[in-house]
């Protein structure tokens, strides 16, 4: 009677994950209240990602009550992970290094896209119809964001989601595909080729900025080798 306690499981009975009011922080009888049996439940809720369960109910209590109450009432279709993929899906632009911070507060019935993110003036998103999550009950709904620009890909280490942060794997590729060809011009001894390039991006940077960061990457790649050319040959000076 004075806590209340729910434990996921996938269909054979295996734990998934599992919360209570005491590690929700509700101390000594506060974790027998209603509040406290609601906010129990959205934790396994928000971290589990529940689309539909079984519930089987043991005990009794006003915490029981409010925690079923709450999984009868989520009131957001997407699961987290669901939600995750969807940001993950998100193009933004910027010209800045650096982490900058971001959110979404909104109130729900209703779709939340990446129109509804509030970005920092250095940062703007490319695909604003994006969508991220579908509210189908009068609720509130708030995720603080941290934003990074980065190259390549990133694998973030998977934490306990104990304390409500969900670290994304980034893809910071802009280019989707390139294809190119050659074509040889001229009579004669004049005789020259022309490269052809074609670039796809997927909005955070043009095709010509592509190519130039490209281009300052492979300059930067080679010149250690030229300015090992450099110094052998002032050795080679200074021996004669």
């Amino acid at each position: 009677f004075n806590n209340t306690i729910i434990t996921v499981t996938d269909p054979q009975g295996r734990v998934v994950f599992w919360s209570s009011a005491g590690t929700c922080g509700f101390k000594s009888s506060r974790k027998a209240s209603p509040y406290a049996g609601q906010r129990t439940a959205v934790d396994a809720i928000r971290t589990v990602g529940l689309q539909r369960a079984e519930v089987m109910v043991k005990g009794a209590g006003s915490g029981r009550d409010a925690a079923l109450r709450a999984i009868a009432k989520s009131g957001i279709e997407e699961s987290v992970q669901e939600i995750l993929l969807n940001l993950k899906e998100i193009v933004l632009r910027s010209n800045l290094y650096g982490v900058r911070d971001a959110s979404i507060c909104v109130k729900g019935p209703r779709y939340i896209t990446a129109q509804d993110i509030i970005l920092p003036p250095s940062v703007e998103i490319v695909d604003m119809a994006q969508p991220i999550a579908n509210l189908t009950e009068p609720m509130d709904f708030r995720i603080e964001l941290r934003i990074k620009r980065d190259r390549g890909y990133h694998t973030e280490v998977r934490k306990n989601a104990q304390d409500g942060s969900y670290p994304i794997d980034a893809v910071s590729m802009p280019v989707r595909n390139v294809n190119y060809s050659i074509f040889s011009c001229g009579n004669g001894n004049a005789k020259y080729e022309i490269l052809f390039l074609e670039i796809w991006t997927n909005g955070s940077l043009t095709p010509k900025e592509a190519l130039y960061e490209a281009s300052r990457n492979l300059i930067d790649l080679f010149l250690p080798f030229l300015h090992t050319e450099e110094e052998g040959t002032r050795f080679q000076e200074n021996k004669n």
